[in-house]
């Protein structure tokens, strides 16, 4: 897929109600050029999305056309993307499988891991929190340091991720200290649909993660958002439910290959299904 594909491929898939936006399809062509595949051509019927990090690739958006399923496109595409993680050094896949994909996936190798949980909630003035935060917003000398606490919570280099997160939106980047050390940061973005927020990592518990995701979504400012978490961090789940919930729908975290990710306290919030 190419920049120019973008639009065929978005036709598709809001035909079959998922409601995705070019900036997210165009963040995954900023992110991996080569890493997401159309099966057909000007009549496009499924697409795919991958990325890779180091030794990690993650498989992201995958939708067939309600017209060409069963036919085996959507083992097709995955195929695809599982050849082109392999080619690229991937040691391990992982991806958030729905409930229907999950045993498509593990025809291909891939393992359950955890449970996830997204929220789509409505926020208000009332999830700010205190009007005092000691969060400050991540500057660009921040950025070694976050890319080296997301290196150990997250199991690989997403460099490319942070510094294309942080440099789209700046404003939606919050990072805590304490005695001048990085303890925890967070991230946010707007798109068409709402508010993404993630990555959302903090090693000095979750006091100080919850101040975290106050901070971002102070800067978000009212509106609806979205939030993934995973199931067996009670904390991450807590914070997760004080905001007011429009709709809540679990994922499978599936992994083929090398189990690199170490699933620690400090990961509050995934990045997005798609991004990790």
């Amino acid at each position: 897929m190419y920049d120019e594909d973008i639009d065929f491929a978005l036709t598709m898939i809001n035909r079959e109600g998922w409601g995705y936006a070019r900036v997210e399809l165009e963040r995954m062509l900023l992110m991996d050029p080569e890493g997401s595949f159309l099966y057909g051509d000007r009549n496009t019927l499924g697409v795919i999305t991958s990325v890779t990090y180091g030794h990690t690739g993650v498989i992201g958006h995958l939708v067939v056309s309600e017209q060409a399923r069963g036919k085996k496109i959507g083992q097709a595409l995955i195929k695809r993307a599982i050849e082109y993680c392999d080619g690229a050094g991937a040691e391990s896949i992982l991806l958030y499988a729905t409930a229907e994909g999950l045993p498509v996936y593990k025809k291909f190798g891939f393992d359950e891991k955890r449970q996830a949980m997204v929220t789509k909630a409505l926020m208000s003035e009332a999830d700010y929190g205190p009007s005092q935060n000691k969060c400050a917003r991540i500057t660009s000398n921040d950025l070694d340091d976050v890319q080296a606490m997301d290196e150990c919570l997250f199991g690989d280099d997403r460099e490319k991720l942070l510094r294309l997160l942080f440099a789209q939106f700046p404003q939606h980047s919050w990072k805590l200290e304490r005695e001048g050390r990085l303890v925890g940061f967070i991230m946010g973005r707007t798109t068409p649909a709402g508010y993404d927020i993630g990555p959302w990592e903090c090693t000095s518990g979750p006091h100080d993660a919850e101040c975290l995701l106050r901070a971002v979504l102070k800067s978000l400012g009212k509106g609806v958002v979205y939030l993934g978490v995973f199931t067996d961090h009670p904390e991450a789940v807590r914070m997760s439910n004080t905001l007011k919930p429009l709709i809540a729908w679990k994922t499978t975290f599936m992994v083929r290959g090398v189990d690199r990710y170490p699933h620690p306290e400090g990961v509050f919030g995934m990045s997005s299904l798609e991004l990790g």
